[in-house]
């Protein structure tokens, strides 16, 4: 019985199970709640109540992007994982702000312009946090930089708003907070489609071209098992987490990932291995 309880552990250790993609999971909760709430911010359809919104900030935009961001951090992606993990708990501690169980309006009794003020300290903070994010992806894409720095402005907005009491400022806000949740669901489409599910896929619109390295030299290898996208995002994963690779491409249909690399074809080859696959350097 111990040998065979040995046997099938040694089989799952080997077994590959590739991580998938959080990113667009995690800008579509994103997305969602800061289209639905700048909506009631520019007061569309003469609402002004924005309890109807409180579960979603709570569940979508708060306790799966902050789930969307830890999967990021186990991806090794520091970035997003700051980033999703960070504007999920902003909706929730909008959401718990506005939750009339947990009394935080109601400590203030009355005043509203302690509570303003206080809202707009709390604002302040997200202001500065969206600014050095945006300072983050200056060399990444435009879609990346447009949204963080209309957030950004958003955030402004919403603190001139909050401290001096006037909805004006609010409504810009939200106006401008529709922009940045359409090219949210924008940059999540573009990491949706591929070409294997639809006819036509999107572009991040990249601010600088690739940096090509001198050093780097292409390789071809022949992979088995390759027989869908689940395999060559292990793949992928596995050559990124190595480092020092430039590109990655693969030919399902020839079973062949094509590699620019400064790395060595045995070190591709181990890390390949890792995913339980075979490669060996196509001549």
């Amino acid at each position: 019985m111990t040998t065979i309880l040995k046997n099938a552990n040694d089989h799952y250790s080997n077994e590959s199970h590739p991580t998938a993609n959080p990113g667009p999971l995690a800008l579509s909760a994103f997305a969602m709640n800061t289209f639905v709430y700048s909506l009631y911010l520019a007061q569309a359809a003469g609402v002004k109540n924005s309890s109807v919104g409180l579960g979603l900030a709570l569940f979508y935009g708060g306790v799966i992007q902050v789930l969307a961001g830890m999967w990021e951090m186990k991806q090794g992606d520091t970035f997003h994982g700051t980033v999703f993990s960070s504007y999920g708990g902003f909706w929730i501690s909008f959401g718990f702000i506005n939750f009339e169980g947990s009394g935080i309006i109601n400590n203030y009794k009355g005043d509203t312009e302690m509570f303003s003020n206080a809202l707009g300290v709390y604002l302040v903070g997200w202001t500065i946090f969206t600014f050095f994010m945006w300072l983050c992806v200056l060399r990444t894409n435009w879609c990346i930089i447009t949204a963080l720095f209309l957030l950004f402005i958003t955030y402004v907005l919403l603190t001139i708003g909050a401290f001096t009491g006037n909805d004006t400022f609010d409504r810009i806000g939200g106006v401008i907070g529709v922009v940045v949740a359409f090219i949210a669901w924008y940059m999540a489409l573009a990491q949706l489609m591929n070409k294997e599910m639809t006819y036509f896929t999107l572009s991040l619109f990249p601010r600088f071209p690739p940096i090509q390295n001198e050093d780097a030299t292409t390789y071809t290898f022949e992979v088995d098992p390759m027989t869908c996208s689940g395999c060559t995002k292990a793949v992928e994963k596995a050559l990124k987490n190595l480092g020092g690779v430039d590109s990655i491409s693969f030919n399902l249909e020839k079973k062949i990932v094509t590699v620019e690399t400064e790395r060595s074809p045995n070190e591709i080859i181990e890390a390949i291995s890792k995913t339980g696959k075979t490669a060996v350097t196509k001549s």
